[in-house]
């Protein structure tokens, strides 16, 4: 019987897609002291994560260039910290209508956000373009938008 796993893994969630098991004996340390809630949450995050690095690939593959908004939707997953934080949440257990609390979403999204502004930090503009990997460059999506060049984007930052 299968799994639904590509490597023919058993772990205690499976779906009805068959997805590639990132590493059975991880996950198998992972669950024994965790709710399924938490696994669940964990492996939702990481599909996201999963699915917004696809698109980012697909999105290069094709030079298409995002808006802004799109930009900062897509970075929040392909940046891997909502799944670094359900990892982190796995053995605590915590309750739904804690985590689903505004305050506590929305402290969840300002610290998506800080890790993000500082991935934007250390991108290097020449370096990605070099590597025709700048589709996903905030500097590239704001000269697209305002059609211009690099030192036309001055402006925008202040």
């Amino acid at each position: 019987m299968s799994s639904g796993y590509l490597c023919g893994c058993s772990p205690i969630l499976t779906a009805s897609d068959r997805r590639p098991c990132f590493n059975y004996g991880f996950w198998e340390l992972a669950i024994r002291n965790t709710s399924k809630r938490s696994q669940k949450k964990f492996i939702t995050t990481f599909d996201e994560y999963l699915e917004a690095v696809l698109q980012q690939a697909i999105d290069r593959s094709e030079d298409r260039i995002c808006d802004i908004k799109s930009y900062i939707d897509i970075q929040r997953d392909t940046l891997a910290v909502k799944p670094a934080f359900a990892l982190s949440e796995m053995g605590l257990d915590i309750p739904d209508e804690i985590m689903s609390h505004p305050a506590i979403q929305e402290m969840a999204m300002a610290s998506v956000d800080m890790v993000g502004i500082d991935n934007i930090r250390h991108r290097i503009y020449n370096v990605e373009r070099s590597r025709g990997d700048d589709s996903h460059n905030i500097v590239t999506i704001v000269m697209n938008m305002l059609g211009t060049d690099v030192n036309g984007i001055i402006p925008f930052t202040r």
